[in-house]
């Protein structure tokens, strides 16, 4: 690989260089790991206890464990009294378990449920509610109640909602810390922070900066994986630095999940043959070779399109430019994560109170991931073209930040409809006021303004797109924090009032927090926060219709604005303690109520037929049409233009989650370091219903068919069912047999060739007569062409019976149980070894697909490094150790073993 050949060069010429030894300055020795500090000899050691104040090695290195945060109360301080439930995770850190990538690294942060649905891509989640409700698209599964920060600026996903970092063209490299606040911290940070926040916290130039640094590792799957750094300070008030990034990784198959629950999907036999009669004569044919569901090639499912005609109405519209849909939305099956990017940092402090960072970067990135839209595989590409730049400035009291950042996003690569483009624009400020000695209060303005937009495309403004519009998201925020210190206690409250366009209403968000030290060695808090999630386009702004896989062939989705906010209450009880100096135990107890949750529903479907084929339906609905029992409904179904218009839809769920975690850093000895954190949680739902999407659409079908029903969907066997003459579709038939026998008629006499005018004489001749152009209840209907020519008989129902409600429902798409443990040892000063141990619970993902059932799993991952000086280590990887093959996300790739080797190096 070039890139890394490259960085080895450089490595060979910056060896011959002597560095200088680091002046041990209070932010020198304070932005160093514990494994930096072990490396130090004891005159060093303790030159640098005498500079921070503390009087032994052990304090220095409880001084070190004790990393400083800035999320959780908005200001920098000592981790071990933050008054939120946080966790901070270095750079350092990650390098020093091996993790190759920033979700991976999560993992090692307690309350953080990471998955891997293929190689390099992840979904994570804090606490989990992802899947709610069930029952519906795989899109409600990923994890859309957490905001995603960069520096402080919210990278919320307003397309899905879903945690993406892709969103940012960041490497490891970039980062100087992670920090995680659990439970809703909308009040400090806005909509969306319902289940927490993760902000991600880019290393900036200064004057103790390595000059260079990166990593590069390659290894299986035909991963590759390189970032490089360069930073420096041209004077005492100005530093820069530049950062590049790439990542290659594939799957280990080029197989894609295919649903077919419904058994519309076969392979054909060694004759070519696919269908076969359901008997001897019958004209109604069965598959030969039904497939289960499961992984299937391209080629397999190029037979199953070429012999399968709703399959080739999924894959293939009227739109000229589209040739084979099938091999342009998989051009490399095997690829699962292609990526790239770059960001750049200046930073200036003219004045000792001034500091102000500028920061722009560019990536694009293409993934294999969850299709969010009907298809019969799980799995598409999904394509990111970003850019972004960020302006913060400190000057004294005073915080502001304004940035930008534009997108291109294809949702699933070679669908041009769902091409969006985006831009936004935000801006926050505000400052610390001291009220005397023992309160300070910090108000603020938020200010965000999005723009999404699908009609640029040619493609797009000839047959319709995502949005076949403009769509903007706006919103303006006063805040108000404000704290009180008195003593041992500390209370933080704050208040933001978000005012949004979608809903067109004031949002409020509220927090209060209340800690009590002791002493040093022990701290108590306990708060109480209420927090919302951002409205997003799937659920606002949708606009857009597609074909399906099966019974409706066509869905109309809309979004609604005005749907209320899911809202979430969050109660935290936890404990820190120092029970000794080289260990840090941290204890929390949480109960959450969540509400207002929604899911696409139908709100009416129906049932065309244009008159132009009433010929042949006649025909069809003249078979056994004077009985009206046991027809083949499905059959007749099958052969119309049926449509359903899908809204999103507020559910009475009300989700309650009750758990515990406990988090340990313990550095046993300069040679030994350990990382635990065990998640211990219940997640169930009241006013639950097992109610889908395709179940309420079926049931509208199913009103349409049978007027006597009112008590649900009630299907024989056989696939016939009961028509009766008063309901929407016996009107229907009986409507088709008369027109036939008309016409028929008039066939038959001299000179019967009749043209389309005198067949629409005949078939409005009969309308009169049987008086059912118009239905008193609405469902049968009769829509004139603009031309008057011809006519469309609408069938519609908008039928929705709410099942019984359930109380206590066990939600299984939450893990019950999960927990990392990390162990970093150094037996030798040129030799570590550092492995980490991950469990997950079982977990059960019920979709309108159908249930997929993930076991539980056990990981282990370990990485042996060789490092003959602090600038570099050599090591090898692997993640998975032990080849665990099982799934870790519904309907995606089995993740097994991952094995890399590579270096690390900072001059």
């Amino acid at each position: 690989m070039k890139q890394l050949l490259f960085y080895l060069c450089t490595l060979v010429f910056c060896v011959q260089i002597s560095a200088q030894q680091a002046n041990l300055t209070k932010e020198r020795i304070m932005s160093m790991s514990l494994e930096e500090l072990s490396d130090l000899p004891l005159e060093d050691l303790m030159q640098a206890a005498e500079t921070l104040g503390v009087s032994s090695v052990d304090e220095l290195f409880a001084a070190i464990m004790n990393k400083s945060v800035s999320s959780a109360s908005k200001k920098e301080e000592d981790s071990f009294v933050s008054p939120l439930p946080s966790s901070t995770l270095t750079k350092e850190e990650i390098r020093m378990y091996g993790v190759t990538s920033i979700e991976e690294a999560l993992k090692l942060i307690p309350g953080i449920i990471v998955t891997q649905k293929t190689n390099g891509v992840y979904d994570v989640q804090v606490r989990g509610l992802g899947n709610i409700p069930d029952n519906n698209i795989l899109l409600y599964a990923q994890a859309s109640n957490v905001l995603l920060m960069l520096d402080g600026r919210a990278a919320f996903n307003y397309t899905t909602g879903a945690f993406n970092i892709d969103q940012l063209p960041i490497s490891i490299e970039d980062v100087e810390r992670i920090e995680v606040i659990r439970g809703a911290t909308s009040a400090l940070y806005g909509a969306g922070a319902v289940q927490g926040v993760i902000n991600i916290i880019t290393e900036k130039p200064n004057s103790n900066s390595n000059l260079i640094s990166g990593s590069g590792q390659m290894g299986s799957q035909n991963t590759n994986i390189a970032d490089l750094a360069l930073r420096g300070a041209i004077n005492d008030k100005v530093a820069v630095g530049a950062v590049v990034h790439l990542q290659q990784r594939n799957r280990d198959t080029n197989k894609l999940y295919v649903y077919n629950n419904n058994n519309v999907l076969g392979l054909p036999n060694e004759n070519n043959e696919y269908v076969e009669p359901i008997a001897p004569g019958s004209p109604q044919k069965q598959l030969i070779n039904p497939v289960k569901p499961g992984f299937y090639s391209l080629s397999d499912l190029a037979q199953m399109k070429q012999f399968n005609d709703l399959f080739q109405r999924v894959e293939e519209t009227s739109n000229p430019e589209r040739k084979n849909e099938l091999l342009d939305r998989f051009p490399d099956p095997f690829l699962a994560r292609r990526s790239m990017g770059g960001n750049g940092y200046l930073s200036i402090t003219p004045h000792p109170e001034t500091h102000i960072d500028l920061t722009f970067g560019y990536g694009q990135e293409r993934k294999a991931d969850v299709s969010l839209i009907d298809n019969f595989y799980s799995l598409s590409y999904q394509e990111l073209k970003s850019g972004y730049a960020n302006l913060a400035a400190n000057i004294k009291n005073f915080q502001f930040r304004g940035s930008y950042y534009q997108s291109s996003n294809a949702f699933q690569f070679g669908t041009p409809e769902l091409k969006m483009k985006e831009r936004q624009v935000q801006v926050s400020t505000g400052y610390d006021l001291a009220l005397g000695q023992y309160v300070g209060i910090r108000p603020g303005i938020d200010f965000n303004w999005s723009q999404f937009k699908d009609y640029d495309s040619e493609i797009v403004r000839k047959y319709g797109g995502f949005l076949n519009s403009c769509a903007i998201m706006k919103s303006i925020t006063p805040s108000i924090k404000a704290e009180l210190n008195i003593d041992k206690f500390r209370t933080v409250v704050a208040v933001r009032s978000d005012r949004t366009n979608m809903p067109d209403k004031w949002n409020t968000s509220t927090l209060a927090a209340l800690s009590f030290k002791p002493n040093n060695d022990h701290f108590f808090r306990f708060s109480f926060s209420h927090g919302m999630r951002a409205a997003t386009l799937i659920n606002s702004s949708t606009s857009y219709s597609w074909t399906r896989p099966s019974t409706p062939n066509k869905v109309a989705f809309k979004g609604n604005p005005d749907a209320e906010l899911m809202t979430s209450n969050n109660w935290e009880f936890g404990y820190r303690t120092r029970p000794a100096s080289n260990i840090i135990v941290d204890f929390e107890a949480y109960l959450s109520n969540s509400k207002n949750f929604g899911e696409l529903m139908s709100m009416q479907s129906q049932v065309d037929i244009n008159s132009n084929i009433l010929k042949g339906m006649g025909a069809l609905g003249g078979q056994n049409i004077g009985s009206f029992d046991e027809m083949p409904i499905m059959a007749i179904l099958q052969q119309l233009d049926i449509s359903s218009y899908v809204r999103y839809h507020e559910v009475p769920f009300e989700v309650n989650q009750i758990g515990m975690s406990a988090n340990v850093d313990w550095s046993l000895s300069r040679k030994l370091m350990a990382k635990l954190n065990v998640n211990v949680q219940k997640t169930t739902i009241d006013n639950y219903y097992k109610y889908s999407q395709s179940a309420n659409i079926m049931e509208q079908l199913f009103n349409i068919v049978s007027s006597d029903n009112p008590n649900g969907i009630d299907v024989p066997q056989s696939g016939g069912m009961r028509v009766d003459k008063e309901c929407a579709m016996g009107r229907f038939l009986t409507f088709s047999k008369v027109v036939a026998e008309e016409i028929g008629k008039l066939q038959a006499q001299p000179g019967g060739n009749l043209s389309s005018e005198q067949i629409m004489v005949a078939i409005a001749q009969v309308i009169a007569d049987m008086g059912s152009s118009s239905d008193k209840e609405g469902l049968f209907q009769q829509i004139p062409s603009e031309d008057g020519k011809s006519f469309t008989l609408r069938l519609m129902s908008d039928k929705f019976t709410t099942p019984k409600l359930e109380n206590n429902h066990k939600h299984k798409a939450t893990p019950s149980f999960y927990g990392t443990l990390g162990l970093y040892y150094r037996p030798l000063p040129v030799i570590n070894v550092a492995t980490t141990l991950s469990f997950m619970s079982e977990r059960e993902y019920a979709t309108q697909y159908g249930v997929d059932k993930l076991d539980s799993k056990f990981t282990m991952d370990l990485k042996i490094g060789f490092r003959p000086d602090n600038r570099i280590e050599v090591y090898v990887n692997a993640r998975n150790l032990f080849n665990n093959q099982s799934r870790e996300f519904a309907y995606t790739d089995n993740i097994g073993g991952f094995y890399t080797g590579g270096v690390t190096f900072n001059f």
